[in-house]
Parts: C-alpha cells; structure tokens; sequence
C-alpha cells in the first residue's frame, strides 16, 4: 500500500510498524527522499497505523497487519504546505508504476480540481496492477459540509473509494465531506 501523505518517520519506525515499511519517495528532494517524515506531526504514519499495523498487542491493530507499507511524502516541512500538482501527479504515478503499489491511500483533498493530479489517478486506475487496476482510496475532506452534499477533489474523481467520518454511533461528522461519491465511512474522533 502507498501511503502518500505527510510520510513516516523511517530513523525510527514506530513498534506497530516494524518490518512494515520499506523506502519510498518524495519529490523534489535533495535528501531523504525515500517519504521519510520530516516533521512531528506524522499524519502519514498515523494513516499507516490504521491500514497496517502489527497485531502485536501493543497500541493498535490495523486493517491489514500483512502488507508492506512505502511512504510517499507529498507535503513540505513544516505548515509550507503541499509540493506542487505536478510533483504530486508524477509521485502518484510512480507509487503505481515505479513502486507496483496495489492500493493508494490519500487521506488529503479539498484543493481546486487538478487536471495533472486527475490524469494520475487515471493512470493508476486503469494501468497500475499490470493491467488491473490500482485500487485509489482518498479521504472525503475535513470541511464544514453538513449544509452541502458536497465532495472534495480528489475524493470526487470517478473510481475513486472515497471515505468519510462517522461518530462512534454512526452519524456522519459535520467536517466530513458528503454526497454521492461517498463509498464508505469509517468512525473518527470521539
């Protein structure tokens, strides 16, 4: 699974982790540019934890505690925001083509439509897996949309498993992002 986020901390792989993850990429990099994390917040590797982290009785159990996990690093130090859409087509387009990832997860969106970042998704969906297919897994976004049946980009691309946030009594969150290309949902926060 291609993580593209934020990256994980690769100096020292978190215990859930461990022999999980492989180097990945980051792009427009001069060094470290294998998707390590470059700051503490590690949103990417948080996202990591919930697709794979070891049944190890220690912290949490993921989804698929048997699958590799490459990070690809799509965001800059420090509150600089994301690399531009055309490093971030070119990273999508390597996790399918350069990395043989079989599934993408992006817990990332909200940005104005992108035709480069759209095309990349194309790709992965109609060309990655030798043919099959790349399985792309976005997050629905962290806006305020409970008034509007809306959906952010990426989440709103055709083919896209796009997931929202329910409460633990399964009522959609007023910040997750809502309409018809919500496939599925999963409990968030409290």
């Amino acid at each position: 699974v291609g993580v593209i986020d934020d990256g994980i901390d690769l100096e020292e792989i978190h215990e859930d982790l461990q022999g999980r993850v492989i180097s990945g990429f980051t792009p427009n990099c001069v060094s470290g540019c294998d998707g390590r994390a470059k700051e503490a917040n590690f949103h990417g590797e948080s996202c990591a934890g919930i697709i794979g982290a070891n049944h190890n009785g220690i912290g949490m159990d993921g989804i698929a505690p048997n699958i590799t996990l490459i990070p690809f690093r799509i965001f800059k130090k420090e509150d600089k925001g994301a690399f531009k859409d055309g490093a971030i087509a070119r990273t999508i387009d390597k996790a399918w083509d350069d990395f043989d990832c079989d599934i993408l997860s992006c817990s990332w969106g909200g940005g104005a439509e992108s035709n480069k970042i759209k095309k990349a998704i194309k790709n992965a969906q109609t060309k990655g897996r030798n043919g099959k297919g790349t399985i792309v897994v976005f997050s629905s976004g962290n806006f305020n949309a409970a008034s509007q049946p809306i959906m952010g980009f990426p989440g709103s691309v055709a083919g896209v498993l796009t997931v929202g946030s329910i409460d633990l009594n399964g009522n959609l969150f007023d910040y997750s992002g809502r309409g018809s290309a919500l496939e599925i949902v999963a409990p968030s926060g409290e």
